[in-house]
């Protein structure tokens, strides 16, 4: 892709990218808070994914164990912000 900043330069992006963030939900819950969140922001969002991460607040972190975190894909960072 490429694009033309203000100054007029062009400049080229070898991918595209989507900005994300995670969160937690409560467990068992992660399908329905999937749902909702497609369902109320269908426009926002292009993707969400399950993903297993470490959580480094859980008291036993060091144990390794991990916990589902949903990572909410959007298209661009105007729609990650609204």
């Amino acid at each position: 892709y490429y694009f033309i900043q203000q100054d007029g330069s062009k400049f080229k992006v070898l991918f595209k990218y989507n900005p994300y963030f995670y969160i937690a939900t409560d467990e068992g819950l992660e399908r329905e808070v999937e749902s909702v969140l497609r369902r109320k922001f269908a426009d926002q969002l292009a993707d969400v994914v399950h993903k297993d991460m470490w959580d480094l607040d859980l008291p036993n972190h060091l144990a390794g164990h991990k916990r589902k975190l949903l990572q909410l894909k959007f298209r661009n960072v105007k729609d990650l912000i609204e």
